[in-house]
């Protein structure tokens, strides 16, 4: 049960402040806190019962020092405008029936590929929870007219099988602009009361739509059959055992994607060549592992490239937008990364192991170094960087490759097709 309310506000938890409104008409005193009795008053005339009221007292203070504050009222109360959302969701027929839809929507979407990679990629979707986690993503065209970064309570999500036939989905991969009230203030923003991964203007909105359209003119997709997942609506951020399932469930949403954007509102983004050389976003061990679960669905699909796009705007405030690569590099792997609660890290290191072994089985299964259009010419092994080899061929393209991984180090076009021989000095 929730109250009824009504109002004006920002908190991301409330956007439209009718918890906020709630709470100041039950704080009778207007001393900025709750009491159990202010709480049980204000309730009681709305057909509340006496132990319906205790247990919700005992629900919202977090903290057990005895009365509620505005943040605490916020949690709790926002927690059960979503438990009861998803109760009614569940209770519906269509939702029941739509489970296994929802299961083999993500699965046609894997393509086809070798037996051994299909099973790899299926075991990556198979880590979905479809029971508290189902893939959540959010029309291109509803995710403009929204405004800014849509949240799980805003309701505007539709499950992966309820997707236009042809669908494409882009999956934002970012750290947030307001974690915490340190970070929000120590870069010039304005701190509203909680986390919130974008800044009050409302930059991140902005270059993620930018970079969804560009990259849909770039690939020729129908703008209209566009989808986008991001994490702060696409998984549940007031159950927290909803929310637990999600984090758990990234790798599988990333494995139905058909690109990875990382937005980042920073001219410095044009100098980098691989992800985990950006400031902020390549020191965090999260943002590392989404990345490399780009890199690695790239490595099963035989890709040459990752999907991996980085935007910005540059410092004449010009959108960018390129496709980057990702270093295996052992010093920026995810393990090593920043985390908020050292309690991630196995879970983490878990997460790269898999990864790691799934590439390396799937490059000795394609059983390939370097990749040309065209016979290869000539192939020459780097004499101090084992695994590290040069290539021509008879496309104009010269290559330097790590072979462990099918990452291209370097490439060099139109040096022309009577390149026979090439070496290392």
């Amino acid at each position: 049960r929730v109250p009824g309310v009504s109002g004006g506000g920002h908190d991301p938890r409330d956007p439209e402040g009718h918890l906020a409104h709630e709470f100041n008409m039950l704080d009778v005193n207007k001393d900025g806190v709750l009491s159990e009795d202010e709480l049980h008053q204000g309730l009681r005339d709305r057909n509340w019962e006496q132990d319906e009221l205790q247990e919700l007292f005992q629900e919202l203070d977090a903290n057990k020092d005895g009365e509620i504050s505005l943040d605490e009222y916020l949690n709790g109360m926002s927690g059960r405008n979503a438990v009861k959302w998803w109760t009614e969701l569940e209770s519906t027929h269509a939702w029941k029936a739509s489970k296994e839809a929802r299961y083999e929507a993500g699965l046609a979407r894997l393509g086809f590929n070798r037996t051994d990679n299909i099973k790899a990629l299926k075991e990556q979707w198979d880590s979905v929870n479809q029971d508290l986690a189902p893939m959540m993503v959010v029309p291109y065209d509803v995710f403009k007219r929204h405004g800014k970064l849509p949240r799980s309570s805003d309701r505007i999500t539709v499950p992966l099988n309820e997707m236009r036939e042809g669908g494409r989905v882009v999956f934002c991969s970012h750290n947030w602009m307001r974690g915490d009230e340190e970070q929000c203030r120590s870069n010039g923003h304005e701190w509203e009361g909680s986390a919130h991964p974008d800044d009050e203007k409302a930059t991140k909105h902005t270059l993620v739509c930018d970079s969804v359209e560009q990259l849909a003119k770039t690939k020729g997709w129908d703008l209209g059959s566009v989808y986008v997942w991001l994490d702060f609506c696409g998984i549940e951020q007031d159950i927290f055992e909803r929310k637990m399932a999600g984090v758990k469930s990234l790798r599988g949403y990333v494995a139905v994607c058909d690109a990875v954007l990382v937005p980042y509102p920073d001219p410095s983004a044009a100098d980098a060549l691989t992800v985990d050389v950006l400031k902020t976003y390549g020191e965090r061990g999260w943002t590392r592992l989404e990345a490399m679960v780009a890199y690695s669905m790239g490595v099963l699909r035989g890709l040459e490239n990752p999907e991996l796009w980085v935007a910005w705007k540059d410092a004449g405030g010009s959108f960018q937008l390129k496709q980057v690569e990702y270093s295996l590099d052992p010093d920026h792997l995810p393990d090593t990364g920043i985390l908020k609660s050292e309690d991630d890290r196995p879970a983490l290191r878990v997460h790269q192991e898999k990864l790691l072994n799934e590439m390396e089985a799937s490059v000795k299964r394609n059983g390939y170094a370097t990749k040309h259009d065209g016979t290869v010419r000539s192939v020459a092994w780097h004499p101090t960087m084992p695994g590290v080899l040069a290539s021509a061929g008879a496309d104009n393209v010269v290559k330097m490759v790590k072979k462990d991984t099918g990452t291209t180090l370097r490439k060099m076009e139109g040096v022309g097709t009577e390149i026979f021989s090439i070496a290392f000095n």
